[in-house]
């Protein structure tokens, strides 16, 4: 089933904290295979509508835009880049595609930062999340 609305009202996001997930990577993979099939289960027997596609993974998601401009797809110029005065985490740019003309305000939201940590398995030094390491908890807000 394709859906051509991607707006938000299609869409359902159900976070969960606290799973103590197996450390097995295969019995990890079945707990995570199983959610999204109760899921599944759940919304087809509403009748109401089938799924286009369930997503059930682990850690920490972020929304990510490709690069390109929504009308013709080709590459845009972002310029103007402006921090928001009342929210450092947060700054606009100006969109432009020089292609087709569209215009628009670009958002740009800190999403995580790299550190550079020593990995003595590897025994070097490597950029590593801080979100994915747990060392800052993410903040999650609808649009």
């Amino acid at each position: 089933m394709e859906c051509d609305d991607l707006s938000t009202e299609n869409q359902l996001k159900i976070t969960v904290e606290g799973i103590d997930f197996p450390k097995d990577e295969e019995k990890r993979d079945a707990v995570i295979k199983e959610i999204s099939e109760t899921i599944q289960r759940t919304v087809e027997e509403q009748k109401t509508s089938e799924p286009n596609r369930i997503t059930v993974s682990e850690g920490h998601q972020f929304a990510h835009l490709p690069a390109e401009c929504p009308r013709c797809g080709e590459e845009p110029h972002i310029s103007h880049l402006t921090m928001m005065s009342e929210d450092k985490s947060i700054a606009n740019a100006k969109f432009e595609c020089r292609h087709c003309s569209y215009t628009g305000s670009a958002k740009y939201r800190l999403v995580d930062v790299e550190t550079n940590k020593y990995n003595s398995k590897k025994g070097r030094e490597e950029y590593r999340s801080i979100v994915a390491d747990g060392d800052v908890k993410p903040q999650y807000q609808p649009y």
